[in-house]
C-alpha cells in the first residue's frame, strides 16, 4: 500500500475532520446496521461526538448510547465498561434472569455506595 492510499484508509475508518465524520455517519445510517432509535446520519454523528467527549470509540458509541429523552443515554453495558475501565474492580453476588447483584468497588478498596461514614453515631 502506497502512503496516499494509507492515508484515504485511515480517513475512511478514522476520519479526521467533521465532514469526514459526517460522511461516515451518513454511510452507518443508511446500511441498516445501526439500533433502530439511529434514523439520520445527524443522529449518529451526535452520538459518536458524545461517545467521543467520554473516550468511547465510534462503533461501540453508536451501539451503546441511545436517545431516552431528548439526550444521550448510556447503556447499563457501556457504563459498567466504563467503571472497569477507570479501575474500579466489582465482585458478582448472584443473579437470576432477569436479575443480578454487583458489588461495586472504588479503586483502593472501599465499597461505593450507601453506608455510614466513619465517626457517625
Amino acid at each position: 500500500m502506497s502512503e496516499n492510499s494509507l492515508a484515504l484508509y485511515d480517513e475512511a475508518i478514522m476520519p479526521a475532520t467533521f465532514d469526514g465524520m459526517m460522511k461516515q455517519a451518513d454511510v452507518l445510517a443508511k446500511s441498516g446496521l445501526l439500533p433502530q432509535t439511529v434514523k439520520t446520519g445527524a443522529a449518529a454523528a451526535a452520538i459518536m461526538l458524545a461517545g467521543r467527549e467520554q473516550g468511547i470509540p465510534r462503533m461501540q458509541a453508536v451501539g451503546t448510547i441511545s436517545e431516552v429523552t431528548g439526550d444521550g443515554s448510556l447503556s447499563a453495558q457501556l457504563m459498567a465498561a466504563l467503571v472497569l475501565r477507570a479501575g474500579h474492580p466489582d465482585e458478582l453476588l448472584g443473579h437470576s434472569n432477569p436479575r443480578c447483584a454487583i458489588k461495586r468497588k472504588r479503586r483502593g478498596g472501599a465499597s461505593a455506595g450507601r453506608g455510614r461514614r466513619r465517626g457517625a453515631g
